[in-house]
């Protein structure tokens, strides 16, 4: 390969700047469309575009005019860009959410990274152009100044993902993406001058206001953790405090009362008018810990909550009053696997992971649920929370999880928050190997768990059943949505 210089040093930051923007990408839409496969068909596909256009456009500027100066404009100029993100991405993924859940990716992602995009895919082209003084060498030179572009975005990729993500906020990131790049232009064009200072001073204003973007006073705690944006913001008016995840919420508390926030956790205590006395209690799961906290405080039961992300679990302990206690057990790892692994048998298996917008495929599976009725023991449950319509076109998601469940359980009974079918809210899903329909006899359900009973036949002839083959959840979530 050959040696390294001012140009390959420019054409590995080029890359590696790339694919630092497509990741943060995903961090900066998913609060608004959820972690889909949406959201990353579109930023995949927006840079693969925005680069294809800017090698085309790079080399047919190489060939009129090729100089250094030009490569530090197109450096200084996607700094200035990407550092500015921060400054206007909320705007714009508010009105990118008028095309909704399955094209509002694509419009914020056009907006948002095609243009930086479309200028450090002119830099490689225009690199090439720079080096080649012989055009005997032309095809080794675009080889190696290609391949070391190349070797940047795979390093771009691993430091973003293992190591920027976890450490550093996505604003942190962005900005400092912009002044490596602006310095990276100083460094390609080895000399200055007072307009090209004057661009630079640029940067740096762009980069100081995007840190002093006035923040949310009732933000309690924010961190990026390695899996999604936490948020703890309190509501004075209300004195209530959530957590979001993105920006689902997924746990609330009231700061003066230990009463149930959410209608949705005192509908699931129907689990313990069934399993009157457990023994062992699953959460797949955990937001705060509210259901754990339920559980703890009126029954004697052993809890274990196994939740993927880490900084949730210290999130719940902190911020949200998860109870300390020998009797409660929360295992960091994902849910599947955990109860994949799983020789204990449980009374009550709660599937809380659902969100809004983001369903993990491989918890809603055939597969994923015989596992499940594998760790229950013969008389124990598994209780489901959904968000979904009951009926009509947003019940798809709803309908393919009971399916789903019919080919496991023989029984699965049916509740939720509002008298109003067609609505969109918490679907609780009870499964059970044994007939408990007699248990319900009599129960005031809504003065009691603040839910309905559904009795309505549930039409699954348009549900699909779940499988590890074939799950297409986000497009399930969305029709729940459109």
């Amino acid at each position: 390969m050959a040696k390294i210089g001012k140009l390959e040093y420019v054409v590995f930051i080029g890359g590696f700047s790339v694919m630092v923007v497509e990741i943060i990408g995903s961090r900066l839409v998913a609060p608004y469309f959820g972690n889909t496969i949406f959201v990353w068909t579109s930023l995949i596909g927006m840079v693969l575009a925005s680069l294809a256009l800017g090698y085309h456009l790079g080399g047919k500027i190489a060939d009129k005019n090729a100089e250094m100066r030009t490569l530090f404009y197109l450096l200084l100029g996607s700094g200035i860009l990407i550092a500015a993100i921060p400054l206007i991405s909320d705007a714009v993924l508010k009105f990118s959410l008028i095309l909704g859940v399955r094209y509002g990716p694509l419009l914020s992602s056009l907006i948002l990274i095609s243009i930086p995009n479309v200028l450090l895919g002119m830099v490689s082209p225009y690199a090439v152009k720079l080096k080649t003084k012989d055009l005997d060498f032309l095809g080794s030179n675009a080889g190696d100044l290609y391949a070391i572009s190349t070797v940047g975005s795979i390093v771009g990729t691993f430091i973003t993902g293992f190591f920027l993500i976890p450490t550093f906020g996505v604003k942190t990131i962005l900005i400092g993406t912009g002044l490596i790049l602006g310095i990276s232009g100083f460094i390609a064009l080895g000399k200055t001058s007072y307009k090209l200072s004057f661009l630079f001073f640029l940067l740096i204003v762009v980069n100081i206001f995007a840190l002093v973007l006035p923040k949310d006073n009732e933000i309690v705690y924010e961190k990026e953790s390695p899996y999604q944006l936490i948020r703890v913001q309190d509501i004075p008016e209300r004195n209530v405090r959530y957590l979001y995840l993105d920006n689902a919420v997924h746990s609330g508390i009231f700061l003066n009362s230990t009463n149930i926030v959410f209608r949705y956790i005192k509908c699931s205590q129907i689990a313990r008018l069934i399993s009157q006395d457990p023994e062992n209690v699953l959460f797949v799961g955990l937001g705060g810990g509210t259901g754990i906290n339920e559980y703890f405080v009126r029954t004697d039961a052993k809890v274990d909550a196994v939740e993927i992300d880490a900084d949730v679990v210290e999130t719940a302990y902190d911020y949200f009053n998860l109870t300390r206690d020998e009797r409660v057990s929360v295992f960091a790892e994902d849910g599947r696997n955990f109860i994949s692994s799983s020789n204990k048998e449980y009374d009550i298996v709660f599937m809380d992971a659902f969100s809004s917008y983001s369903i993990p495929f491989h918890l809603t599976t055939l597969e994923t649920t015989k596992e499940i009725k594998r760790t229950l023991k013969p008389d124990g449950i598994l209780v489901t929370n959904v968000i979904s319509g009951l009926d009509g076109n947003k019940s798809l998601m709803f309908k393919s999880l009971y399916k789903t469940y019919k080919e496991v359980f023989p029984y699965v009974y049916v509740f939720h928050i509002f008298d109003e079918p067609g609505r969109v809210q918490n679907v609780i899903l009870i499964a059970s190997s044994k007939n408990i329909s007699e248990l319900f006899e009599g129960v005031d359900f809504k003065g009691e768990f603040s839910c309905i009973p559904y009795s309505q036949e549930i039409d699954i002839s348009d549900a699909v059943l779940l499988s590890d083959d074939y799950a297409p959840v986000d497009n399930l979530v969305i029709s729940t949505y459109e």
